[in-house]
């Protein structure tokens, strides 16, 4: 696959180039380009005989404004018969056509929809199409909307790997009814009092299922969790992250993790506040009974709130990592050069320009950020 730069660069220099560039598959990226590179790829690439060649499109109203609503006005997108990756960021208004579009795409395998502000009608029609026989091809599907899902209308899918930014639990033991073949799961979750959290017969709905990540539990009580994961004996991977003090029961996870005998990578992130001195020695202590021979954790204070305490396995598993110049490792014999290996954004929170200095190692970074305490509202 090669970029439309290079179509730019080589196109009618030669019969041999033109031959092989009219063979190549197109990776058209329009998230963040100048206007003039914009209009050459909508002018000569998007609505010319190349659009046939394009197999990856990437369009943004994010850094390129209104970038999606021109295109859509000038590209004929049911032309793209075969375009396999599709990423579109926050498409506000022209949310609802790009979804009428979607099921045109016969070979699209994946697709990343990511919007801040929309309607629930869009979020509906949205799932009666990705959660269907609509789009057959479809293996991985990114939904980053900040809205709840709505299932009501979907039907069998063959999703294979699914993210959802938030999902209700109850929502989430529905949608294993639609998704059969699903390998990898990552879901935000929350949830409603009350709602039905009955995980029976799980394995017979989802047994592909191995790796789960619940990239974020509000208002999630453990034992929700517990029950889920309970119900699925065939999971390889297992990533949480959470905030509640009642995630931080080590004895639990590791009756969990035992009910988990498949069970190859487990990775914690717990960031736990308004917590007493005695209370966090104990949650330490458990944690090292039960966790330091298999899954050796990292505790990670605070030097002016005591009241805080971050624990995370090694390595860190998100790729976002909220440092700050005010923390300190307790157990710093337990750190290796692998423990920040998948971290690629810090968040640097300081006082003052003196204190630049970090104690950990961030190989993998190219993403910092600096705010100052008082930004930071510390």
């Amino acid at each position: 696959m090669i970029a439309t730069d290079i179509v730019r660069g080589l196109l009618n220099l030669n019969a041999r180039l033109n031959s092989i560039i009219n063979d190549a598959n197109l990776n058209v990226n329009l998230e963040d380009v100048s206007k003039c590179d914009f209009d050459y790829n909508c002018e000569n690439i998007l609505t010319t005989q190349f659009q046939q060649q394009v197999h990856y499109l990437q369009l943004s109203n994010e850094d390129t404004c209104k970038g999606i609503n021109l295109l859509l006005t000038k590209c004929n997108f049911e032309q793209f018969h075969n375009l396999k990756c599709l990423t579109v960021i926050e498409p506000n208004d022209s949310l609802d056509a790009i979804i009428t579009l979607l099921p045109t795409f016969k070979q699209l395998k994946f697709l990343k929809l990511k919007e801040t502000v929309h309607r629930s009608r869009d979020t509906l029609h949205l799932f009666s199409i990705v959660l269907s026989d609509k789009m057959p091809s479809l293996k991985n599907c990114m939904l980053l909307f900040n809205e709840l899902i709505d299932l009501s209308q979907s039907s069998l899918s063959n999703i294979e790997y699914l993210t959802l930014e938030n999902c209700h639990f109850h929502d989430l033991l529905q949608l294993f009814n639609y998704t059969p073949k699903i390998k990898a799961l990552t879901v935000g979750l929350t949830c409603l009092e009350h709602e039905n959290r009955d995980c029976t017969n799980l394995f017979s709905k989802v047994p592909n299922l191995i790796n789960i990540n619940f990239c974020r539990t509000i208002g999630i009580y453990f034992e929700y969790i517990e029950e889920l994961l309970k119900n699925l004996p065939q999971l390889k991977e297992l990533s949480c992250t959470a905030y509640k003090l009642d995630f931080s029961n080590a004895e639990c996870w590791y009756n969990v993790l035992k009910t988990l005998p498949l069970l190859e990578k487990f990775h914690l992130n717990l960031m736990l506040t308004n917590i007493t001195r005695v209370v966090k020695e104990d949650i330490i202590s458990k944690f090292d009974y039960y966790f330091i021979d298999k899954w050796p954790m990292i505790y990670e204070h605070h030097t002016i709130n005591e009241n805080i305490l971050h624990i995370y396995t090694i390595p860190y598993p998100s790729s976002g990592f909220p440092a700050s110049s005010y923390s300190y490792i307790s157990n710093i014999k337990n750190r290796t050069n692998k423990t920040y290996q998948n971290v690629e954004h810090v968040n640097l929170v300081i006082k003052n320009t003196s204190q630049l200095t970090l104690s950990s190692h961030y190989p993998n970074v190219y993403s910092l950020r600096i705010d100052s305490e008082e930004e930071w509202g510390e």
